[in-house]
């Protein structure tokens, strides 16, 4: 629960990267942050409730007995409001003549798994092929890709 560092509780001596502790206008960043994330005030304070108390009772400190949860948040805000920041922190950031790739962290997230599918696809048929070549009594080629032909043995 990392966004926690980032929205949780709001002490700058042990979460300096809070927004709080980020920000020079306060207001104006949670106002861009609700427009960003189409919530309202309200909405996003009990978000906030939700993703914290899960934090604090599942995550970080785990007491059996305190807890009782219903269903598991949505991460959906956490990850948008998690997108905003990263966009606004960049901007400052390059203020100060600092470069911080990637441009835009939802567009590389993006890319990032679609890029983990298609390894994902290629282990999974290597998996197959080797399963193939094991139940046939051959031998794998050495180039792990789904078109992996077997030899025999």
């Amino acid at each position: 629960m990392e966004w926690c560092k980032l929205f949780g509780s709001d002490d700058s001596e042990t979460q300096p990267v809070h927004w709080k502790s980020i920000a020079q206008d306060h207001e104006r960043f949670r106002e861009d942050l609700l427009k960003a994330i189409a919530v309202s005030r309200a909405e996003w304070d009990a978000y906030w409730i939700e993703l914290k108390t899960y934090r604090d009772r599942a995550v970080a400190h785990f007491d059996p007995r305190q807890i009782s949860i219903a269903r598991y948040p949505d991460f959906d805000l956490a990850l948008k409001s998690s997108y905003f920041y990263y966009t606004y922190l960049r901007a400052e950031l390059s203020k100060l003549g600092e470069g911080l790739l990637p441009e835009d962290l939802e567009q590389y997230s993006l890319q990032f798994a679609k890029k983990c599918g298609e390894v994902a696809a290629v282990l999974d048929g290597s998996v197959r092929s080797q399963d193939f070549c094991r139940q046939t009594g051959t031998l794998h080629g050495n180039r792990p890709t789904a078109g992996t032909l077997c030899r025999r043995a």
